[in-house]
């Protein structure tokens, strides 16, 4: 993949579960008492890519497309792209959006993120409902991934791909993940390397058929 490779080659090393010797270097790595995990997410995303779980969904969303909600820096949904995914990326507080303060730290971005308003989600989301909806790393205990979630539904969306800690881990709500378990199929599971005391994967839904 051409980004990865074009990117910072420690960095890279550190998103790809083939380059052991850096990966478990940065378990233990610290700048100035931050830790590696810190500094990644705030440059890249909070969870790490493998190959085979980008070449998972790619599969999963080649015919229908992405729209990325809550996509941060975008580095998820470059990687999609150089795999031939048309993806379309949003955030609530894009990186570099004049007048916008980004909260994680996020400096850059590797695609255009767009600007997500969630008054007009069940706009945006009419536009591009047989897209599937990918949400990586939802706030915990913040419940904008649920009310995505119910939008995506209520336009008659198909297909999730959610990235992040299972039901009792630190990612969203109660309510959305009631939602994926009672509107969706059991999910296509793709593992993801994972920060020590982190258990998060890539999760592929497909909307139950009434």
């Amino acid at each position: 993949m051409a980004r990865m490779r074009g990117l910072n080659e420690a960095a890279n090393n550190f998103s790809d579960p083939r380059h052991m010797d850096a990966w478990d270097h940065a378990m233990n790595w610290k700048i100035e008492g931050v830790s590696a995990r810190g500094v990644l997410a705030e440059q890249y995303a909070w969870a790490i890519p493998s190959p085979d779980a980008l070449a998972a969904i790619a599969d999963f969303a080649r015919d229908c497309g992405i729209i990325e909600v809550g996509a941060g820096t975008g580095y998820w949904a470059a990687l999609l792209r150089d795999l031939g995914v048309d993806v379309l990326a949003y955030d609530a507080f894009p990186p570099g959006r004049e007048g916008v303060t980004n909260p994680y730290r996020h400096r850059q971005s590797y695609v255009p993120v767009h600007h997500w308003e969630d008054q007009r989600a069940s706009v945006a989301l009419e536009m591009e409902r047989t897209r599937a909806l990918m949400l990586c790393w939802p706030c915990y205990s913040e419940d904008w991934a649920w009310r995505t979630l119910r939008a995506y539904l209520d336009v008659g969306g198909q297909r999730v791909i959610y990235i992040g800690e299972g039901e009792w881990g630190c990612n969203a709500t109660e309510a959305f993940f009631a939602t994926l378990r009672t509107r969706f199929k059991t999910p296509i599971y793709a593992p993801i390397p994972s920060w020590p005391g982190i258990h998060d994967g890539v999760e592929l839904y497909e909307r139950k058929r009434r």
